[in-house]
């Protein structure tokens, strides 16, 4: 079953809201909320474009081809800003040419922040990125064949996005190609956070499908992280910019000057199933005393990382534990976390395991440390914990009293409610290699 990790987000993301203003419900009743608000923002894209005639040259006795678009623009923050994956893949149920309409389907991932794009700033919004597999059955007879399908999903998402956000206009999104290879290495294994629904039934072809590359592009990487610890995403089909560019002064560059002037590059990649089972191992062997442990292990680690930066440069800094994907939330929330009541529990020897602790900081600091690849670390966790959650007895099977609502001397709330909202993804996803 497709997990939609958009929709979860959107309904952690409304739960937040109604518990700033003094209201708590079930993750299942706010979900039907966000579900019945979806549905009736939907129901009246399932039929052709009116005025429109079907294009003789698309249908299932045609080829079905894949492309991969990458998609920059500008999105609310907020619970509307997360639901942008729903948006296209709706959009591009129908797309329009010179012969008519036709079926498509498309699989979104994302919104992925970003901390600029460089369009105009817009108030209320941030800039965001998402990619977008758009299949179709048409007659392919030439490479303008493959343009054209190209302009008419590009069309489709652009008309989408400024329908649904009003604040937005064409300046404010940009759509690419991608090659096959960067947008593979862009989405795993994952499953996407939202799909067309109800296609036809022709358009859900297996990996047999024939895809259409990128008119450009060496298949790079799309995340890297380089000698400073300094995580790099691709915009383009060979240009980087890095994590919090803005701050750090850093300059776009293509992956050969990331190379030259910052290498040598690590490809940020998936754990290995070996590792996350280790991971799940250590925090089910602990029980209620996992979550403190974990917190420690990272903490302890971001010291030692600290540590040898100051070895190395002379700052007392270090990004290497969220240079994976270091501007998304569950990044910021981990941060926060280790920092937090992470150095208040390294000083409380019966809230964790010290066994626990020293294997969790092994395998974490072989994800960071090695010399070819790097794991992302925030993302990853939170999927091992879900998971390990799941099968244990859910939050109070991994976390102590502490960390549970209502009971005395427990954290603050909102401490409590950042890490429920980091480690426990609902619906979380099975391993890359599990799907």
């Amino acid at each position: 079953m497709t997990k939609n990790r958009a929709r979860n987000r959107a309904v952690r993301a409304r739960r937040a809201e109604d518990a700033s203003a003094g209201q708590r419900q079930r993750f299942d009743q706010t979900g039907q909320v966000v579900d019945q608000q979806h549905a009736a923002e939907q129901a009246g894209r399932r039929q052709p474009p009116p005025g429109v005639a079907a294009d003789p040259k698309a249908g299932p006795e045609y080829e079905i081809l894949t492309v991969p678009l990458i998609v920059a623009t500008m999105l609310p923050v907020g619970r509307e800003g997360l639901e942008a994956a729903q948006v296209l893949a709706d959009a591009c149920d129908y797309l329009v040419g010179d012969g008519g309409w036709y079926r498509a389907r498309a699989e979104a991932y994302g919104p992925m922040p970003t901390r600029e794009s460089g369009m105009a700033p817009l108030p209320g919004h941030r800039p965001a990125m998402l990619l977008v597999r758009v299949s179709a059955r048409r007659e392919w007879t030439s490479t303008d064949a493959v343009a054209a399908f190209l302009r008419h999903a590009a069309t489709a998402i652009i008309t989408a996005l400024i329908e649904r956000y009003p604040e937005v206009t064409e300046r404010s999104v940009q759509v690419e190609a991608l090659p096959q290879e960067t947008a593979a290495q862009m989405t795993g294994a994952k499953a996407p956070d939202a799909v067309t629904p109800y296609p036809h039934r022709d358009l859900l072809a297996g990996p047999h499908a024939a895809s259409a590359e990128a008119p450009a592009g060496a298949g790079h990487p799309f995340r890297v992280v380089d000698d400073k610890d300094t995580g790099w995403y691709l915009i383009e089909a060979d240009r980087y910019r890095a994590d919090h560019a803005t701050v750090r002064q850093l300059e776009e560059m293509t992956h050969k000057e990331l190379q030259a002037a910052r290498g040598p590059l690590r490809s940020v990649v998936p754990a290995p199933a070996a590792d996350r089972d280790r991971v799940q191992a250590a925090l089910t062997g602990v029980g209620p005393k996992a979550l403190a442990s974990l917190l420690v292990a990272l903490y302890r680690l971001a010291r030692r990382h600290a540590y040898e930066e100051n070895e190395r440069s002379g700052r007392v800094q270090s990004d290497r534990l969220y240079a994976g994907n270091g501007e998304s939330w569950e990044s910021l929330a981990m941060r926060a976390l280790l920092w937090g009541p992470g150095v208040d529990l390294a000083d409380k020897p019966k809230r964790i395991d010290e066994n626990t602790v020293t294997e969790l900081m092994a395998v974490i600091d072989s994800w960071v440390s090695g010399n070819e690849h790097y794991v992302e670390v925030a993302d990853t966790l939170a999927g091992i914990f879900s998971r390990t959650a799941a099968a244990t007895g859910g939050w109070p099977a991994l976390a102590d009293c502490h960390f549970q609502h209502g009971a005395n001397f427990a954290h603050p709330s909102q401490t409590i409610d950042n890490a429920m909202a980091w480690l426990l993804q609902a619906d979380a996803p099975p391993p890359a290699d599990q799907e």
